[in-house]
């Protein structure tokens, strides 16, 4: 089937054009996605422009190339290109860490709702290679990643009124 990330009409959404010989056969990539801790906080508005430039600026600063960037409402998805020596979890403990930092620091409501220090549900989603995640994929990691937080698929819906 068609690539999710292609499929959709994302809030943001970076494709990077690839350079030829900038990494070689032996660099990994990641495509990763994490989600807001609290079904209610989406990531849309001011939050999107904090996000693409806190990711962008943390790429920059670790020496991993952003090759995708991708802002939905429920999610974040990026894939990010890195050397062997940097793992999938390093990436996500940066990105997690740094990103939440900065979001509570900008959202009084989103660290009022969300005393836990950490913006982001616990867990991730991430696959090696530069492959596309499905969207049946994203969603059902939302679905099983709401359900072990105990909340139920009306949540969302009924909380953002």
């Amino acid at each position: 089937g068609e690539a999710f990330v292609q499929d959709i009409d994302p809030v943001y959404q970076k494709n990077v054009q690839l350079v030829s010989g900038s990494f070689d056969q032996h660099d990994l990539s990641y495509s990763c996605v994490l989600l807001p801790r609290l079904p209610n906080h989406n990531l849309t508005g001011e939050l999107v422009d904090l996000l693409k430039n806190e990711i962008s600026r943390l790429c920059l600063a670790f020496g991993w190339r952003l090759e995708q960037l991708n802002i939905r409402p429920e999610f974040l998805l990026w894939v990010v290109g890195v050397t062997p020596d940097i793992s999938a979890s390093a990436v996500i403990q940066h990105i997690r860490e740094q990103t939440s930092t900065v979001i509570f620091a900008e959202s009084v409501r989103f660290t009022k709702d969300n005393p836990s220090g950490d913006f982001w549900a616990p867990g991730f989603l991430v696959i090696g290679g530069r492959q596309s995640l499905t969207e049946s994929l994203v969603q059902n990691f939302i679905r099983n990643t709401r359900s072990r937080q105990g909340i139920d698929q009306d949540y969302n819906r009924d909380n953002n009124a």
